[in-house]
């Protein structure tokens, strides 16, 4: 029971985040994988430290990086233009 004149602090549900970034108002994407690749996925997280999702979001970024400049071109308009069609809905 708290004594007078204190208040009790506030909890702080769920597990802290890794770097301080808050992730919970990031989209949500559902993939299927083989079980080795997830495997490898996690134990990859484990290495290095990083979540999950930390690890494949690099993994992206570096493919989109390796991709033709045309490529890359054509798909920052295309996600401005999804974004754009998201926010508006």
């Amino acid at each position: 029971m708290p004594t007078k004149g204190k208040q009790a602090s506030p909890t702080v549900l769920g597990r802290p985040t890794k770097g301080g970034e808050k992730v919970t108002d990031y989209p949500t994407l559902s993939l299927r994988i083989r079980p080795a690749l997830k495997a490898q996925l996690t134990a990859t997280s484990k290495v290095v430290n990083k979540t999950v999702s930390a690890v494949v979001a690099e993994a992206l970024e570096l493919y989109f990086s390796s991709l033709p400049e045309g490529h890359r071109k054509v798909m920052k308009g295309l996600a401005g233009l999804l974004d754009e069609a998201d926010k508006a809905s």
